[in-house]
């Protein structure tokens, strides 16, 4: 399958566990550039089902994959952005560790 796929996307990356990883592995861990993992580890839900704080950080890492941080809000006022800067800190790290957020695991 991994051979056939020309792009994998994995939207709200910062949920996946580690069988989810695992998978993630074995598709693209020959295939660079072909994986791109979009998320904010800022909204980690699924802590309960093996997510894992610093995802962001460990995909850099393994992968080799570029940071491009999304600073610029265009769905809220800046009053909720403000908020939400208090209660969850600034947008860019992992949540965690302190790690920026990047493309990989």
């Amino acid at each position: 399958v991994a051979a056939e796929l020309e792009a994998v996307v994995v939207d709200e990356f910062q949920d996946t566990s580690s069988p989810q990883l695992a998978l993630l592995r074995a598709i693209a861990r020959d295939r660079p550039g072909k994986l791109t993992a979009v998320g904010d580890p800022r909204q980690r839900i699924f802590s309960f089902q093996g997510s894992c704080c610093g995802q962001f950080g460990h995909f850099a890492r393994e992968f080799g994959a570029e940071q491009v941080s999304l600073d610029e809000n265009f769905r809220s006022t800046a009053n909720i952005c403000h908020f939400a800067a208090g209660v969850l800190g600034p947008a860019g790290g992992d949540g965690a560790s302190g790690d920026a957020e990047a493309g990989a695991p």
